[in-house]
């Protein structure tokens, strides 16, 4: 139920409401708004949009994830497959699974420490590390699907070059000195 709670505490047009949720012989189900229309990936994997498309679908992000921060809670999986966009062109904020309560005294959870949770292309670097996030991890998640909507091909994260390095040295037959 934690999806049905985090949805819960947000109203607003560019976020999937949960209509009713419930458990039922130890099984949790939830009632969502359905929404016409398909995924933001769909529309990338057609090829991308042109800017001004691009900005206004941002923009409905940027508000919805808005009203989401507002109540305390960060998506962490912000990513074009879980953006709907419907038949007006109104986009919806989706699949809060993963869902990090910021006041967990309010019912929330929180991921045990060191966890690394969300979809990796589009994780923040410290989201990707297990650190600590906040709602600028939405914001990068959200950056990460505006480079595709333009067309680009997928952020890669920095990688650590001396964690890189050790990792081939501990390979079987891997030479001295880390070259490959």
């Amino acid at each position: 139920l934690r999806e049905a709670q985090a949805l819960a505490r947000v109203a607003h047009k560019n976020v999937v409401q949960v209509f009713a949720s419930g458990v039922d012989e130890d099984i949790a189900w939830m009632a969502l708004e359905y929404v016409e229309g398909e995924p933001l990936s769909a529309l990338i994997g057609a090829g991308g949009v042109d800017e001004e498309t691009a900005v206004a679908l941002a923009a409905q992000v940027a508000r919805g994830l808005a009203a989401v921060h507002a109540v305390g809670v960060v998506h962490r999986d912000v990513k074009p497959d879980n953006l709907l966009l419907d038949d007006q062109a109104v986009l919806r904020i989706a699949d809060f699974g993963i869902a990090l309560f910021l006041d967990a005294g309010r019912g929330g959870f929180v991921t045990q420490k060191g966890v690394a949770v969300g979809t990796p292309h589009y994780m923040a670097p410290e989201q990707a590390r297990g650190g600590s996030i906040d709602a600028r991890a939405d914001a990068w998640g959200l950056g990460a699907t505006l480079f595709l909507l333009f067309g680009r091909d997928r952020v890669r994260l920095p990688v650590d070059r001396k964690r890189r390095r050790s990792d081939r040295e501990s390979e079987p037959g891997a030479r001295a000195g880390g070259g490959p």
